[in-house]
């Protein structure tokens, strides 16, 4: 054994070994259409947060996106082209699940004679999160294998000049044959010169390429923190450090992605918050430990006032997303149901143990895990913030920052709004017997707002389920048909700054959502029903 290097350190580590590039799946439409919207939204991750030429202009939609990439898939069916994706991992089965989706890339084939040789590189998108690794690298194998299988012996594209997908390209042994000025433009409508590159394949002469070809081409290296953040535009990749930019409210005028200075400090998405809070009377999983908190009610969420809703498919962690599309429609994106591992033994890892302690206690569901009910609320709220982007968490944020960054956000507004504490100064309590006016809830709160607030009444949102009045046995007839049992209370707010600072500016419900209760009005119609044995703690 030769001795050690004098100038070696024989203490120090060696050094860790390179990340896996991941696994390249060639895609096939009867296997993989359900992958389709994380390729959507790894696509609109690149136009947003890598602002060179892109194919679509602001603004983005799930709609137009999806509606792309179902037709260049067709053409995968009709054998024009052909599709590659980079998975962080793979199932038993050899399957990825859409979340695992790193990086894409398509060859496209010429469709006359005389160009049979050649083959067109489209959408080489790589996950930020996996640059470094050789992903591009790896994609481009897969590609070149298959082109040169094809008789293909060229291989074209073009890329913004001076860009980093230009940098990439020639790294991956692209050569420059020329520029043209002005020939795309960007997200923001900047024109922006294209440098057309070609690289010959398996030692293969072929015709030389002039400059004055025509190619419908685009590549853009995702080197962005998100697969879909971008589904919003404007999001900015600046990191500034909040504690440095001066708050601004949400839904002011200048709460807008042109305005402020970077958007992970002020909410521009929807600006209109709801911190939601829940009583129900059991939940179901009883024997399992799974009970209410005693004199408390429990937690909702924290939701964006837009009422969008699973706005980063690579952020879903839903087993059961609803609604089942990105706008609730039938026209809507499918949001495919999470089959992962749940999502509360992330905590531990993490040092987060006191974190998941008090969720288990204080954010409580029916008839499901709790887990489950957290997967829902970040999935299909968090990411339609701003400021719980990925973007936001600096460019190696270990896993899952931004979801326990939403939870402890959504835990810091609730400890703000003591609803049962509240009511019960008030002489509102939960009672099997004791009936209840709504004006008198709403005064309740009000009140106690008020106080916080200098004596400015603001309502809040006082929500009852259960049956109409005018369905029970003494409300017969009435016109009142509110229902009777008290169940949820919303406050609505405009956050100074970023949420996660808890510091807003309280909205009345009636002015923000448009109404504020849908509880009986008449006279004693209202219930706040005990919770049951053995469901409380």
């Amino acid at each position: 054994m030769p001795p050690s290097s004098p100038s070696s350190d024989s203490s120090s580590p060696p050094p860790p070994p390179p990340l896996p590039p991941g696994i390249v799946l060639s895609f096939h439409p009867k296997q993989h259409a359900h992958l389709t919207p994380y390729l959507a939204a790894l696509h609109a991750s690149c136009i947003t947060h890598d602002r060179t030429m892109a194919t679509f202009l602001p603004p983005l939609s799930h709609e137009k996106l999806l509606t792309w990439w179902k037709e260049r898939i067709a053409e995968v069916n009709d054998g024009k082209r052909r599709i590659w994706m980079l998975a962080s991992e793979v199932d038993a089965s050899g399957a990825a699940r859409g979340t695992g989706i790193m990086g894409v890339v398509m060859l496209v084939t010429a469709y006359s004679e005389t160009g049979a040789f050649r083959g067109y590189v489209e959408k080489l998108l790589v996950h930020r999160n996996f640059r470094g690794r050789g992903g591009a690298r790896a994609l481009m194998a897969a590609l070149e294998a298959e082109a040169l299988s094809l008789g293909r012996s060229m291989l074209l594209l073009h890329a913004e000049s001076d860009s980093p997908a230009e940098t990439v390209c020639k790294k991956l042994g692209f050569v420059e044959s020329g520029r043209v000025p002005a020939y795309g433009m960007s997200p923001t409508g900047e024109l922006r010169d294209a440098t057309f590159l070609y690289k010959q394949l398996g030692g293969m002469r072929s015709p030389r390429l002039p400059t004055s070809t025509c190619m419908v081409l685009f590549l853009c290296l995702a080197w962005a923190h998100s697969v879909a953040a971008g589904l919003y535009p404007g999001v900015t990749p600046d990191n500034h450090t909040c504690e440095s930019v001066d708050p601004v409210l949400s839904c002011s005028c200048r709460a807008t992605p042109e305005k402020v200075d970077d958007t992970c400090c002020t909410e521009t998405y929807g600006g209109l918050l709801v911190a939601t809070q829940l009583w129900s009377t059991f939940t179901g999983l009883e024997t399992e430990g799974q009970v209410y908190p005693k004199d408390s009610w429990s937690i909702h969420g924290l939701w964006p006032g837009s009422y969008t809703q699973y706005c980063d498919l690579s952020r879903q962690y839903d087993p059961r997303p609803s609604p089942n599309t990105t706008n609730g429609n039938p026209d809507g994106i499918p949001v495919p149901p999470y089959t992962g591992e749940p999502i509360d033994g992330w905590f531990a890892p993490h040092g987060k143990l006191a974190l998941l302690a008090y969720m288990n206690r204080y954010w409580v569901s029916q008839h499901d895990p709790n887990w489950v009910f957290w997967a829902h609320e970040f999935s299909k709220h968090a990411t339609c913030f701003s400021t719980f982007q990925t973007e936001c968490f600096g460019p190696l944020p270990p896993p899952h920052t931004d979801l326990f960054d939403f939870f402890e956000t959504v835990i810091r507004w609730h400890k703000k709004l003591p609803t049962y504490t509240w009511l019960l100064d008030a002489g509102i309590a939960p009672s099997n017997t004791t009936t209840y006016t709504y004006a008198d809830i709403q005064a309740a709160l009000t009140d106690a707002l008020g106080g916080r607030l200098g004596g400015h009444s603001t309502s809040v949102f006082v929500g009852c389920g259960g049956p109409r009045f005018n369905e029970t046995r003494r409300g017969r007839g009435s016109p009142d048909g509110g229902r009777t049992e008290l169940n949820e209370i919303w406050y609505y707010y405009h956050a100074w700054g970023r949420p996660q600072r808890g510091e807003a500016r309280m909205v009345d419900a009636g002015r923000a959502g448009g109404r504020v209760t849908t509880c009986a009005r008449v006279e004693g119609a209202v219930r706040y029903y005990e919770r049951s044995v053995g469901s409380e703690k």
